[in-house]
């Protein structure tokens, strides 16, 4: 007898991106890329109750063709944007040593920009 065993790789990020998005890879394998920032705020015990704030930075990586086409065209660097997607490890050798990273591959991306104005970009 044979059982599946589900499993989840789901992110959801709430940011703003640190530079415009770039279109990397080859005719076969296009890749849009970005980094967006995420902060984590808490009140330091050390420093006299000041609070204390880290920034995390992300890689994003976009695949699916229709969306890469939106944010080439619609997102900029500053944007205030919500990603949902998947973590991706990836490891390769350069020059002998061995080279670790992760990113997010997006599937989902919400913009939040002026006067309430949403858009939701999504891979179908």
């Amino acid at each position: 007898m044979f059982f599946v065993f589900s499993a989840v790789n789901k992110v959801t990020l709430l940011g703003r991106l640190g530079q415009d998005p770039v279109l990397r890879g080859n005719d076969r394998t296009p890749v849009v890329t970005f980094s967006i920032a995420t902060n984590e705020s808490w009140k330091s015990k050390e420093n006299d109750g000041e609070y204390q704030i880290r920034t995390e930075w992300h890689n994003i990586a976009v695949f699916s063709e229709g969306l890469q086409n939106t944010v080439m065209d619609r997102v900029k660097k500053g944007m205030r944007v919500q990603i949902e997607g998947r973590i991706r490890y990836s490891e390769y050798e350069k020059e002998g040593v061995l080279i670790r990273g992760v990113s997010i591959v997006a599937q989902d991306l919400i913009t939040f920009g002026n006067a309430g104005m949403n858009l939701l970009l999504r891979l179908f």
